[in-house]
This record gives structure tokens, sequence and C-alpha cells, in this order.
């Protein structure tokens, strides 16, 4: 089934408030990558901030956590297990010397609930014991008294659909939800061990991550069949548990479902500012991927903007309206800095080829933007030449011993290429003589990308400058902060 598109007054709700929507997160400097709004089943908006588009898979983050819960919710419906199973049960072969009192009353349920009992998060996703660890962490709390944001506790929970079914977390839920729903091209990185990380893991397209919400709104039906029973989302949307954050972030938990502040919203989300956002009472749903460090500021938006925008019936079009909206979302795209084209210093510095000297690294390691440990970095970095065209340059790099070629936009708006290494989508300026500024994404892998700094000398030497133009120091994003590589021309 494909989404029917339609405006948004056929679905009550005004065009102006969608526009007054987008010029909110453009004045408060939010970084959004995609969005669909939804209602009564239909798309009545979207778009794609350019470099980034529909076919682009997007990394969720801890969206991915909603999958997880869904997936046990139809375990626990055929029978192959119980959210009142403990997890010493479950690991017998796992646990500790010691078990203490408190992990033998820890439950699916608390795994579900992130009230597990844990004081801290045990992070140790890149290691292959990391199941014994996590049993091994002490339980401070009893079981259910306690909220902490637990990654660790949904990667345990993939861990269990395992050992009850013999199937990971993707694989079980292919047939049952992503097959019924038209969902495709999901993919889902690995722990250490071989498991789905089901706590964070997963990359999606926009229009994916709106179709499950819409089957959460649904609550579980599809087309006409209830693929998962309609009690599943009523506990699993409802609050099972205090959590003591801020605005949205303390308004209660559920399985994997944060509760929101206007009276009976929820919604999934993950790090940065991936939204499914679900609103019942409005039969309505809204979907984002962004790349934002202040995640409420999205939030606050939607509720000053979008929420008094619907209306109970549908409206009179206002083509006006529309049409600014319409031009709006056909024009979205990020601009990291102004065009600067230098014709003397693609002269000077143009049609060269630098060899790196000492130490290097990988270039999609250096690009980086959120990894994860578990990952495998590729050979390092052997040179570099440009060559410069009238509106973008073409850059050349070889790693491995193997050459890739890449677009950079010199015009101010970013050139897409795939390569064996993945997706990139880069731009450049001359920032001043001698001094190439470049702002690289990796899409499909990464939220966002690096900034390099390449600074090239008359003695034909040049030096790279890497920083992560992500705005948090995120441990998703191991690369250090400032990378220096030499080069010298050959």
């Amino acid at each position: 089934m494909s989404f029917e598109r339609v405006t948004p007054e056929s679905v009550g709700i005004h065009s102006k408030a969608i526009t007054d929507f987008l010029r909110s997160l453009e004045e408060k400097g939010m970084e959004a990558h995609s969005l669909m709004i939804l209602r009564h089943g239909k798309v009545c908006a979207e778009g794609w901030w350019k470099p980034y588009a529909p076919e682009i898979l997007h990394p969720v983050f801890s969206f991915s956590k909603a999958l997880t819960s869904t997936a046990i919710g139809f375990a626990e419906q055929e029978g192959l297990l119980s959210l009142e199973e403990h997890i010493v049960d479950l690991f017998p072969d796992m646990l500790p010397e010691f078990v203490s009192d408190n992990l033998k009353k820890m439950t699916v349920f608390h795994l579900l609930t992130m009230s597990c009992g844990h004081d801290t998060e045990d992070d140790s996703r890149d290691r292959v014991d990391w199941i014994r660890r996590f049993l091994a962490h002490p339980v401070v709390h009893e079981p259910g008294s306690y909220f902490l944001y637990n990654t660790e506790g949904t990667n345990l929970l993939a861990a269990i659909l395992y050992r009850k079914t013999g199937c990971q977390l993707v694989e079980y839920l292919r047939p049952r939800l992503f097959e019924p729903l038209g969902i495709s091209g999901i993919s889902c990185i690995k722990l250490s061990d071989g498991t789905d990380m089901g706590g964070g893991g997963f990359r999606l397209h926009t229009e994916d991550m709106a179709r499950f919400i819409q089957f959460v709104l649904n609550r579980g039906s599809w087309e006409g069949r209830q693929l998962l029973r309609a009690d599943w989302f009523d506990r699993a949307t409802a609050k099972q548990v205090e959590t003591y954050g801020a605005k949205d972030w303390g308004q209660g938990y559920g399985f994997k479902f944060w509760r929101c502040m206007p009276a009976g919203v929820f919604r999934a989300d993950g790090a940065f500012g991936q939204y499914g956002v679900v609103l019942p009472r409005q039969d309505a749903a809204i979907i984002m991927t962004s790349a934002v460090d202040m995640m409420q500021e999205i939030l606050d938006s939607i509720w000053e903007h979008l929420l008094p925008g619907m209306e109970d019936a549908p409206l009179d079009e206002n083509f006006a309206a529309l049409h600014s909206l319409r031009y709006r979302l056909e024009h979205l795209e990020i601009h990291p800095f102004p065009a600067n084209r230098s014709d003397s210093c693609a002269a000077m510095f143009g049609d060269k080829h630098y060899v790196a000297q000492g130490e290097s690294c990988g270039f999609d390691c250096l690009i980086g933007g959120a990894r994860f440990p578990v990952q495998k970095e590729s050979p390092a970095l052997e040179s570099l030449s440009f060559a410069f065209l009238p509106r973008e340059a073409r850059l050349t790099l070889k790693q491995g011993g193997v050459e890739y070629s890449l677009p950079v936009g010199m015009d101010g708006h970013f050139r897409t290429a795939e390569t064996p290494l993945g997706t990139f989508s880069s731009q450049a300026r001359w920032r001043s003589m001698g001094v190439l500024e470049l702002e690289i994404r990796r899409l499909e892998i990464s939220i966002a990308g690096a900034r390099l700094l390449l600074r090239f000398s008359q003695d034909g030497s040049m030096t790279l400058e890497r920083e992560s133009i992500m705005v948090v120091n995120s441990p998703l994003d191991p690369t250090p902060p400032v990378t220096l590589i030499r080069f010298q021309q050959v």
C-alpha cells in the first residue's frame, strides 16, 4: 500500500501552520533532514532537506527501541514468552558468580520499561561478552522502582528474542511487520556477538518510519488486518514508569515509547531528533529525521505550531498558503556555507597529486559521524587530488590500493555520489588563499559527517584538519575532534 497524498486542508490542517513550523525550525537553527505529516492515514506534507532524499536510509538510533518493543509484543502474542519471565531463567549459562536478590527479580517487563534497577549503564556492546557483563552489572535498585535510560537492556531484549525463536530481530520482524507494511531495505547494525542491535541500530527510509508509526497509531491494524493485538499498544504507549527529565522527558515511559506533554500524545524517538510523534485524538502522526542537539526545541515547535493547526473537520482550500508551503517543501536544503570559488587557487593547487605522509586513517573513518565501535575501520587514506571545474570540483582519493572519485559542489549546493565506501555528499569553498574548506557527509551511515580544512602551501605540502560537524560530543562519534594528516605533492 502506498500512502495517499492529499492537501493539508482536506484533512483539517492549516497549510500556514506547517509553514510556520518549518520557519520555526529555521529560526531556531535546527538541522532537519526529513519531515512527513500524516492525518487519517494520508500524507498531507512531506519534504527532505537536500542532500537527504526519500531513498536515503537514515540511522534512527533509539527510535529502534520501539521496533524491538513491537517484536516482543509479537512474541508474547504467539505465546513464545511472557513479560513476567525472569532474566536469570533466560540466561542461566551467563549469570555472575553471585546473583543478587534484585537481579533475581528482574523480568522482561523491567527491560521494556527501563526499570531494571541499574544505577548506571554498562556500555559494553563492543564486547563479545556484553550479555555476561550486563548481568554482572550491579542491580542497585529493586526492579520496577527506578527509571534509567538503558540501551543495553533493549539490546538484551533482542538477545532474548533470539533465544526464544532462533531468529534475529530483523529476521523475526520481516514476515510479521516489515513485509505486511511494505517496509523494504531495512538494515540493523549487529553487536559484537552477532545480535541485532535492538537498542539503536536500525536504518530506515523516512516513509518506512511513517508506515511503522501509522501501524502504532492504528493499534496494530494494517489494511483491515489486526497484525498485533490492540491491547499491546494500550500497554506499550501508556505510562508504565515515572521519568525524571524536563518537559517532554518527564511525562513517563511505556514499552520503549515516551509520553508527551499534550494530553494523549506519545512518541518513539532517537538521538539527535529522529521522531515518530503519535497524536491519537487528532488521528495524526509526525515523522522527522534530524541532526540536532536540542531535541526539545523540535517538540516545542510541534506543540506551538502543528498541534493548534489541526481542526476537527476538513477546511476550505487556501491556495495561497498551500502554494507557499509546497514551494518551501520543494526547496528545502542544507547550506553549510555560501559558495566562494577562486580561479587563481584552482589553477595554483588543482590537478596535483598529494600523498599522505606518516600516520593516516581511512577516508570513511575520517568522515565519521555516528559510528559504533563494532564497525571495522577501512585501510588508511593514501593520497588525494583535486580537479576544479566551473561549478564543482572532483576529489580523487586512494586507499587500500583503490581509487575513488567524488564530485564536490562549489556553488553552494551538495553533490552526491555512491562509491564502494558508501554514499557521500560534498560541497566546498575557498575559505582564503590556499585554504579549501569541505563539508562531507556519509549518507545512510551517519546523520552528520566532517568539516575538512585543507591548507595548501607553495612548497608542495598540504595539511588536512578534520572536525566533526556534530554539535555535541557524542560517544557515538569516537573519532577525535581534530584529526591532522600531512600530505606532500608528488
